[in-house]
C-alpha cells in the first residue's frame, strides 16, 4: 500500500502520484520551449542543406546527403521542410494525435512499431561493414579464428552471442555471419521500438507528444548497428533505452522491478562497460523505495545485477588495466580540438534531435519539469557521457561511433522527453510533432541507405581522408586499410592494391603488408608485390608468409638468383615446404643447366 502526504494544499496524495505530478508548466515557459524548438529544427534544416554544398568532413555527422544521389538527398529534405510549415503539418495533426493516442495506450501499438523498426533494418541492411570491427568479427566468424585472440575484450555472453552460435549456423545451416547478424539485429531494432514505446508510456505522454517521442527514440543513427553489425554495444544501446523506461515505472508506478533487474544485469554481462549501468538502476531503486517503500520485488530486482557483477567484475578489472588503459584511454590534451568535434558529429548521428537537450533545457529554465522518474535517465546520460568523454576508440570516432551509441542513445531518450514534454505543455504548438518525426526518420533512413551501398561509404571515406579537418596518421592509416579490404570484397583488385599501399606508408603492420602484396599478385603486378613482401621482410626477415610471398614474385618475374634466395629462406624456416623444394629443383634442372 503506498505511504501518503500531505500536499501543499492540505490535501493527501500518494508519494508516488506526488513523484509523477510536477506542478504544471508557466505558459510563457512552454511557448518559449515551442518555439525553441521549432527554431532548433529550421536552424538543422538549415544546415543539413549547407553541409552538401561545403567541401569538409567537420560536420560528417550530418552531411550523409551529400554522398547520396540528387533524388535521395534533397527530395527528403524538401518533405522536411514542408512539415514545418504550419499550414501543412496542422492538416496531418488528427492523424499524428491518433497515431500518438494508439502508441500511449493501444495493445497492438508496441507490436507495430516493432514491426516498423525491424523491417526497415531488414530493407536496408549494412553492405559497408564500416563500422567498428563489422569486418573483423564477420571473418572471424567464417574462418573460425580463436575469439580470444581476435577480440579477446568481449565478454563471454557477447562471444555466445555474437561469435558461437553464428558460427553454428554457419558450420551446420550455411548461414553466412552477416545474415545471422542481420536477423539478430532486426529482434535489436524490435526491443528498441519496445523500450520507446514503454518509455512514452511511463512519462504518461498521450497524442502528438507521444508520437514524437516514440519516433525521436526509434529512429536514429543507432538503426545502423541492427543492419548486420552483429556486437554487443547494439544490445548495450537498447538497454540505454529499456533501462530508463522501467527506471522510471519503478519510480512513478512501483512496477517493473524485475524487467529493470533483467536489463541492467544483461548490460553489465554483455560488455564491461556495463556496469556503468547500475548507478541509473540504484536511482531507480532508491527514487521507488521513498515513494513506495522497501519490498521483495524491488530486492529481487536489485538482486540480479548485483549477482551479474559479481560474476564479471574480476574480468572487467583485468579487462580494463591490461586492455583499456593502454588502448582506449584519451589524455588529458586530447579531450579537445578534433575529437570534441568528432564526438559532436556522433552524437548528431545517433540522436538527430541531441541538440534539443540543451536548447530545450535553456528555454524551460526554472520551468523545467521536475520529474523524479526522469532522474535514472539523467543519471544514466551523465555515466555514458564521461565514458563517451574518456574513452577514445582505437580507430577514431568517425569508423567507431559504435562506441559512442549507447551514450548517443540517452540523449536521444533525452530529446524525446523534452520534445514530448514540449507538445503537452504547449497544445497549440502539437502540429510540430510532424516535423520532430520527420527530423529523425529522415536523417536515419538516409544513413541506412548511405551503409546499404559500399561505393558510397568508400566516396565519404575518402571524403573523410582528404578534406579538414586533418585526420592523425593512425587513423588515416585505419580508413586507408578497410578501403583497400571493401575493394577487395568487391573483387577491384587494382583499387585495393592503391590502397594497402598506402595504408603501409603510415602503417606497416604484417598484416596490412600481406594484404597489399596479396592484392599486387591478384591483379599480376609482381613488381609491386616483390616490393610489398620485401618490406615485410626487412620488418621480420623470420616471416615465413613474407617469404612465402616473396617467393611468388620473384619466380613470376623470372628473377632466378632472388627466387633461391627466397627458396632457401623459406626451408631454413620450415624444412620441409615443398613448393620451396619445388623452386629450386627447377632451378637447377635441365631448364637451368641449358
Amino acid at each position: 500500500m503506498l505511504r501518503t502526504r500531505p500536499d501543499s494544499s492540505g490535501r493527501t496524495s500518494s508519494a508516488g502520484e506526488g513523484f509523477g505530478a510536477p506542478a504544471p508548466v508557466d505558459p510563457t515557459a512552454a511557448t518559449r520551449a515551442a518555439i525553441g524548438l521549432a527554431s532548433l529544427l529550421i536552424v538543422l534544416l538549415v544546415a543539413r542543406a549547407a553541409v552538401m554544398f561545403v567541401p569538409s568532413m567537420a560536420a560528417w555527422g550530418i552531411n550523409i546527403p551529400r554522398f547520396l544521389s540528387p533524388a535521395a538527398a534533397w527530395l527528403p529534405w524538401a518533405i522536411m521542410a514542408i512539415a514545418l510549415a504550419p499550414a501543412i503539418a496542422r492538416r496531418a495533426q488528427p492523424a499524428i494525435e491518433a497515431v500518438g493516442n494508439a502508441t500511449a495506450r493501444g495493445p497492438i501499438a508496441p507490436a507495430l512499431w516493432m514491426a516498423l523498426a525491424a523491417t526497415v533494418v531488414l530493407l536496408l541492411p549494412d553492405n559497408a561493414f564500416f563500422t567498428g570491427d563489422l569486418l573483423l568479427r564477420r571473418r572471424a566468424i567464417e574462418e573460425g579464428k580463436l575469439p580470444e585472440n581476435i577480440f579477446p575484450q568481449a565478454l563471454p555472453l557477447d562471444v555466445l552471442i555474437h561469435f558461437t552460435i553464428p558460427r553454428e549456423l554457419f558450420l551446420r545451416a550455411g548461414f553466412v555471419a552477416s545474415d545471422t547478424a542481420r536477423l539478430w539485429g532486426a529482434l535489436d531494432a524490435a526491443a528498441l521500438a519496445a523500450a520507446a514505446v514503454a518509455f512514452t508510456r511511463a512519462l504518461r505522454f498521450a497524442g502528438a507528444a507521444a508520437f514524437a517521442a516514440t519516433a525521436a527514440i526509434v529512429f536514429g543513427g543507432t538503426l545502423a548497428l541492427c543492419t548486420g553489425y552483429g556486437k554487443s554495444l547494439a544490445e548495450l544501446a537498447v538497454l540505454a533505452v529499456t533501462i530508463p523506461a522501467f527506471g522510471a515505472r519503478v519510480v512513478r508506478e512501483d512496477r517493473g522491478h524485475l524487467p529493470l533487474g533483467i536489463a541492467v544485469a544483461l548490460a553489465i554481462a554483455l560488455h564491461r562497460s556495463g556496469l556503468v549501468f547500475l548507478p541509473a538502476a540504484i536511482a531507480a531503486w532508491t527514487l521507488g523505495a521513498r515513494a513506495h517503500g522497501y519490498s521483495r520485488r524491488m530486492l529481487g530486482g536489485l538482486a540480479l545485477p548485483l549477482l551479474a557483477s559479481a560474476i564479471v567484475i574480476p574480468r572487467v578489472i583485468t579487462l580494463v588495466r591490461t586492455y583499456d588503459v593502454a588502448k582506449n584511454v584519451v589524455g588529458v590534451n586530447e579531450l579537445g580540438g578534433p575529437r570534441a568535434l568528432d564526438l559532436v558529429n556522433a552524437f548528431v548521428l545517433i540522436a538527430p534531435h541531441a541538440l534539443c537537450v540543451p536548447v530545450l533545457i535553456a528555454a524551460f529554465g526554472r520551468s523545467l519539469p521536475r520529474r523524479a522518474e526522469v532522474v535514472p535517465l539523467a543519471v544514466l546520460t551523465v555515466t555514458l557521457l564521461v565514458l563517451a568523454i574518456v574513452v577514445h576508440p582505437l580507430q577514431g570516432v568517425v569508423r567507431d561511433w559504435d562506441v559512442i551509441a549507447p551514450s548517443g542513445v540517452t540523449f536521444a531518450v533525452m530529446a524525446a522527453w523534452l520534445a514530448g514534454e514540449t507538445l503537452r505543455a504547449s497544445p497549440r504548438h502539437a502540429w510540430l510533432a510532424l516535423a520532430v518525426v520527420l527530423a529523425a526518420a529522415v536523417p536515419s533512413v538516409q544513413w541506412l541507405v548511405h551503409l546499404n551501398n559500399p561505393r558510397l561509404a568508400l566516396a565519404r571515406v575518402e571524403a573523410v581522408l582528404s578534406e579538414p579537418p586533418a585526420r592523425s596518421d593512425l587513423e588515416r592509416a585505419r580508413l586507408i586499410d578497410w578501403i583497400g579490404i571493401r575493394n577487395a570484397w568487391l573483387d577491384d583488385w587494382n583499387a585495393a592494391a592503391v590502397a594497402f599501399e598506402r595504408s603501409a606508408e603510415l602503417l606497416p603492420t604484417p598484416r596490412v603488408l600481406d594484404q597489399w602484396g596479396r592484392a599486387e599478385l591478384r591483379t599480376g603486378d609482381w613488381e609491386g608485390a616483390r616490393r610489398a613482401y620485401r618490406r615485410m621482410i626487412e620488418r621480420d626477415p623470420k616471416s615465413l608468409t613474407a617469404w612465402r610471398g616473396f617467393a611468388t614474385a620473384v619466380t613470376r618475374m623470372d628473377a632466378p638468383d632472388s627466387a633461391r634466395l627466397a627458396a632457401e629462406s623459406i626451408l631454413r624456416i620450415d624444412p620441409a615446404d615443398r613448393d620451396a623444394k619445388a623452386i629450386l629443383e627447377y632451378l637447377d634442372g635441365p631448364a637451368a643447366a641449358e
